[in-house]
């Protein structure tokens, strides 16, 4: 159990690298934000589709009915609401599979998508 926790606290360090990155580079910023925020959905649909195809796999239909159900509220409302608050909302909802699920594949893979969904993240919050 220990091991998840340290799994999940180092994957959500994306965003403090996230923010890192948007000081090293803040003249690439304006002209990447579209990028960003692209690559930023392109990674939430694969986490999602990663987690819906775990529950599937291992028949936990109620999870994949109500992990679905989040995924496309949260996808459609994600750039309608602002503010930093919301922005880490994905996150709950990324986490919770984690712990849903005890296949250790899973979780390295869902751990590293985690990590990659927090470098745009975390620049987009600093561009804010």
């Amino acid at each position: 159990m220990l091991s998840e926790i340290l799994m999940i606290l180092v994957s959500l360090t994306g965003i403090l690298f996230g923010i890192l990155l948007s000081y090293i580079a803040p003249e690439e910023l304006l002209s990447g934000k579209k990028y960003f925020k692209i690559i930023k959905k392109i990674l939430f649909v694969i986490i999602s589709l990663t987690a819906l195809f775990y529950f599937f796999q291992d028949q936990q239909y109620l999870w994949l009915f109500l992990m679905s159900a989040l995924s496309i509220t949260l996808f459609t409302l994600i750039d309608k609401i602002k503010g930093p608050l919301f922005q880490g909302a994905p996150y709950f909802l990324f986490i919770l599979p984690f712990f849903l699920n005890r296949n250790e594949t899973f979780h390295l893979i869902l751990a590293s998508l985690i990590f990659l969904y927090g470098l745009p993240t975390g620049t987009l919050l600093k561009m804010k």
